[in-house]
């Protein structure tokens, strides 16, 4: 019996049917990004500085908390299979890997559309786009314990 090349599992505990919500309700609108980097379009995007998105879907290896740079996560792509494609890469860690996905580090972040759009921060609609993402210069400190597989 050969063995499968690739298995895909999630990363953690996926609600198929609020992502298949998500996927039927979801209409393709052009989002324009744009970072020190420059300009580009995305159907989706998330800026983090975490590595984990909801609970514990990886979005980048690299982001951490204490850093003063954002990872932009742009999800280009047209249609529900494309869509389809992204959150299952997303939900078993791989969404890195999606060609119409990129990440980028950027200090600050505008997302402009045509139409005013909700934004989300932290699973709340705070509300509308245009939105101009930056890191404020007297943030708050943080203090937590440091966990055993995190560098020194």
């Amino acid at each position: 019996m050969q063995r499968p090349l690739l298995i895909l599992r999630p990363q953690a505990h996926v609600n198929w049917a609020t992502l298949l919500r998500a996927l039927l309700s979801h209409r393709d609108v052009a989002l324009r990004v744009t970072t020190p980097g420059g300009r580009k379009e995305a159907q989706w995007v998330i800026v983090t500085r975490v590595q984990r998105y909801a609970g514990g879907l990886l979005l980048s290896r690299n982001a951490e908390i204490a850093q003063t740079k954002f990872y932009v996560v742009r999800f280009g792509g047209r249609g529900k299979l494309v869509r389809l494609r992204q959150l299952v890469a997303l939900s078993c860690g791989f969404v890195s890997y999606d060609r119409d996905v990129t990440i980028e580090e950027a200090e600050w972040v505008r997302v402009e559309s045509d139409k005013p759009l909700p934004v989300q921060i932290d699973g709340e609609i705070l509300g509308a786009l245009p939105a101009m993402i930056t890191l404020h210069p007297k943030r708050l400190q943080l203090i937590f314990p440091v966990s055993p597989d995190h560098p020194r």
